[in-house]
């Protein structure tokens, strides 16, 4: 009779704790869709290895992805540019219609600098043809900047005197130097010069005349740099008293007023960049003390000097450098240290090159220039501190260029439209894409 209660009890006990086990399993179950309902936002909870599985194939499908963004579009030929053997030290590069404008500075033999105009075509191998070879050679002593007008031919800035400058002279001694001379002589060294295409002068302007300075005040005044944009208008920068300026020339020559102030000169941070865009005008990049950055579409309406901010890539930090772009269909170029971009109004912009495939470091590069069929030009300073110039192109362009003269049509392929047309269109370089090598 023991046993048969203690055998009841037994099954009693099992049943009961088979009925806690079911009641509890129901309650989780209904918890936790009760919990997906509410967080749907939230991932799904992972239950089995197969859930686990496909999850890591799609995080290796989008890091894939992403990776891909950051390749370039295109593959690079590098090629350095040798110079002339009368070719002194080089000062700037400019661009008009894709020929490259170089300034090399070279000392004459009153120890007076002189610049020499130099101009090539944008090809791995240049020939370089020295502009203005019969000119008289005062008319380009002190030539310290220059760009092109839309007729091609030159304006130029002048610092004369360039031998009196202080910090040129090696016995420089600043208790005995006559400073109040040279505060004096300082703004009134700088001249813009017009050239025509033989290289005559045939316009120059004195551009102490311009500035209304403080005479009670002792103030150094240089001229650093000269740009035009595409409707020839001329826009200055200079140094007065450690501050950057910026400034134009309205149609009469005088120093345009700033939109909105009375000042004829715009303020400018200490560390900016500017260039010529795509469109009207120019683009001013600045980065201030606490490396907040901006960037300015500076134009002249009606005599008047705008400044007006845009919209900036997302690349664009205070790391960043802008590149001059005279690529149709985009408005300026940038590079850091991934490689050289082109970019869009709208703030898109495509990784044209790596610096890998280039093989060049973005610290050695002082400046990058955008030019047509996807080429850029790029100078950077050589081991020896010198400035050099290398030309990137498409990797099939040397290919192109190779073999064009041998290129026939295959029975397969239709010529009559080439037939047709007795002005053919030249070949334009086709670039390797890299997407299609993967």
């Amino acid at each position: 009779m023991m046993c048969k209660n203690r055998s009841r009890r037994i099954v009693a006990l099992l049943l009961g704790m088979l009925i806690y086990t079911t009641g509890c399993s129901s309650n989780n179950s209904s918890e936790l869709s009760s919990r997906e309902t509410i967080s749907t936002d939230l991932p799904p909870f992972i239950t089995s290895d197969t859930v686990s599985t496909e999850t890591t194939e799609i995080s290796e499908e989008t890091e894939t992805e992403t990776a891909t963004m950051e390749d370039p579009t295109y593959l690079a030929y590098v090629a350095s540019w040798e110079f002339p053997e009368n070719f002194g030290s080089l000062q700037e590069v400019r661009v008009y219609q894709d020929q490259v404008y170089l300034l090399s500075l070279e000392q004459t033999e009153s120890m007076e600098t002189k610049g020499v105009l130099f101009c090539a075509s944008a090809e791995p191998e240049p020939v370089f043809t020295e502009l203005f070879a019969d000119a008289d050679e005062e008319n380009f002593i002190g030539l310290t900047d220059f760009d092109i007008l839309s007729d091609g031919t030159i304006c130029g800035l002048l610092c004369e005197n360039t031998v009196s400058v202080p910090y040129d002279d090696p016995n420089f001694d600043e208790e005995t130097f006559d400073w109040d001379t040279y505060y004096e002589n300082s703004s009134v060294q700088y001249r813009l010069v017009w050239y025509n295409e033989d290289g005559r002068v045939t316009q120059k302007l004195g551009l102490s005349t311009l500035l209304d300075l403080d005479d009670t005040m002792m103030q150094t005044v240089a001229f650093t740099g000269i740009r035009c944009d595409s409707a020839d208008r001329i826009y200055l920068t200079a140094t007065i008293d450690d501050q950057e300026y910026l400034m134009a020339l309205d149609q009469n020559e005088n120093l345009c007023t700033v939109q909105g102030d009375t000042s004829e000169m715009v303020t400018l941070c200490s560390s900016y960049q500017w260039i010529r865009c795509g469109s009207d005008g120019m683009l001013l990049f600045e980065k201030n003390n606490d490396d907040a950055i901006a960037l300015y579409h500076v134009v002249i309406t009606d005599d008047a000097l705008w400044k007006t901010q845009v919209q900036v890539s997302d690349l664009l930090d205070n790391m960043t450098l802008l590149a001059e772009d005279y690529l149709s269909d985009s408005w300026y170029g940038l590079w850091n240290d991934v490689g050289i971009y082109r970019c869009e109004k709208d703030g898109e912009s495509e990784l044209l090159y790596s610096w890998t495939n280039i093989q060049q470091s973005a610290e050695d590069v002082t400046k990058v220039i955008l030019l047509s069929d996807l080429k850029v030009l790029m100078m950077t300073y050589s081991a020896q501190g010198e400035l050099a110039l290398y030309l990137v192109v498409p990797e099939e362009y040397e290919q192109i260029i190779e073999t064009e003269p041998s290129l026939k049509p295959t029975e397969s392929e239709d010529t009559s439209k080439v037939e047709e047309s007795d002005h053919a269109e030249e070949t334009v370089p086709i670039a390797t894409d890299v997407t299609t090598l993967q």
